[in-house]
């Protein structure tokens, strides 16, 4: 591997390439950190299966409603879930996503 330490102006110019979008940026932090837990990558592939309300994935993990709630905020800032209130449920499903969308 060749490498040499870059100059300020080499630098700027790298920036300029990758054209960082802080909103994009920020999508995508949210989006990795919905996935960064075990209990809600348990929850992903549960859903994975079928969309499912909160009693549903409550009972499935053994877990209390209150803390499952916090993991299920996070998986929707993320955009990994969505939620839909149907009757006196609200049911989460998986967002459907491009292959490469959030990488």
């Amino acid at each position: 591997m060749e490498w040499t330490l870059k100059t300020d102006e080499e630098l700027r110019e790298s920036l300029r390439i990758c054209q960082f979008d802080e909103r994009e940026l920020e999508r995508q932090a949210a989006f990795h950190k919905g996935l960064a837990d075990p209990t809600r990558l348990k929850i992903v592939r549960l859903l994975g299966i079928a969309p499912m309300c909160l009693c549903e994935l409550s009972s499935a993990l053994e877990m209390p409603n209150s803390t499952l709630t916090h993991h299920l905020r996070l998986l929707e800032r993320g955009e990994v879930i969505r939620s839909t209130r149907l009757g006196r449920n609200t049911v989460f499903q998986l967002i459907e996503k491009e292959v490469g969308e959030h990488v």
